[in-house]
């Protein structure tokens, strides 16, 4: 089905220019590449993320395509550049900083200054479009690189896709749409999540550094508590929504993350406890995350997500062997 989009949005600006903008907050947010400027990254985005678009939705693609042409932005040299290009490519290392080689010649061959980003993009864009039409190992190669990449890059390479399917439109901030993808989409769970971390997010983004465990580890702790407090029957409803033997996991969770960093003062000390929880590798390896501090946006909403499951589980009578199978309508009393 095609998405629906409001005349509003479309007489605003045109959606090749609002898709460059999207992309550009991405980069501002996300910013992978430390050694790039943001004009570099936002081509290199904008060329795999409409190869992606191209292998994975033909209509949208050809959607896209048309309203390219209509902001005027005619295909070129463009084929003649990626053809053999293809040939000798290999998704290979930091194989997306690789794509300037392409995309330098395109531009080249366009005659788009060097200062015009929004230009580039709408080429960039363009020219993925012709990659996944024209070439038939290259969109399968790069779907398969995708899958090895870490979470941050996956998300980023799959923006167009995603928009297209809500009308060509982001649905909230880069990071806010990250948080979105762990969580099923009908799900009570992804709502209170998202709608958790939206309220932070738009708190931290002013700081210096928005991205510290610490804060994101603090707040999720008060949310679970205030979930139970304030919203009981949300929090029996993310519960129930728990996969079979979850909640026994993240009670051993409490009891041997929690617990052994509270304080002698009985404090609870989250950034502590999230420390620990990242020591035992559940599901991913943060600690080498943390070290290689290359996903920082990873690391707060994980921080964020365990501890709203702590500061849930602190209203409650942790049992020394059974889990607690329901929540109380109302929550209270010290961590156990």
């Amino acid at each position: 089905m095609k998405p629906v989009q409001s005349a509003t949005f479309r007489e605003a600006v045109s959606i090749p220019t609002h898709l460059a903008g999207a992309l550009t907050e991405c980069v501002r947010e996300f910013h992978l590449d430390g050694s790039a400027s943001i004009s570099e990254q936002v081509p290199r985005l904008a060329f795999c993320n409409a190869v992606m678009l191209g292998a994975e939705c033909p209509a949208g693609a050809a959607e896209l395509r048309r309203h390219l042409e209509d902001e005027g932005v005619e295909p070129g040299l463009i084929l003649v550049h990626l053809w053999p290009f293809s040939l000798t490519f290999r998704f290979e290392g930091d194989w997306i900083a690789g794509l300037d080689g392409l995309l330098s010649e395109v531009w080249e061959s366009a005659e788009v200054p060097a200062d015009d980003l929004r230009g580039r993009t709408l080429k960039a864009f363009l020219a993925g479009l012709m990659a996944a039409e024209s070439l038939k190992q290259f969109p399968q190669s790069l779907l398969e690189a995708w899958v090895l990449l870490d979470e941050e890059p996956r998300f980023l390479l799959r923006r167009l896709l995603v928009w297209w399917e809500n009308g060509w439109r982001p649905r909230h901030s880069p990071f806010v749409e990250f948080v979105e993808e762990f969580y099923g989409r009908e799900s009570v769970t992804r709502k209170v999540m998202v709608g958790s971390a939206l309220d932070v997010h738009s708190i931290v983004r002013a700081f210096s550094d928005p991205w510290e465990i610490r804060v994101w580890a603090d707040t999720g702790w008060t949310g679970g508590r205030r979930a139970v407090a304030h919203y009981p029957d949300c929090a029996k409803a993310i519960t129930a929504e728990l996969p079979e033997g979850r909640l026994p996991r993240l009670v051993e969770l409490y009891r041997s993350c929690v617990v052994p960093t509270t304080g002698s003062d009985g404090a609870v000390r989250p950034l502590r406890a999230v420390l620990r929880f990242f020591s035992l590798r559940e599901r991913r390896d943060y600690p080498g995350v943390l070290c290689r501090g290359d996903q920082p946006r990873l690391l707060a909403h994980a921080a964020f997500e365990f501890c709203f499951w702590m500061g849930i589980l602190s209203t409650q009578p942790i049992p020394c062997q059974a889990a607690p199978t329901r929540l109380p309508q109302e929550a209270g009393g010290k961590p156990s």
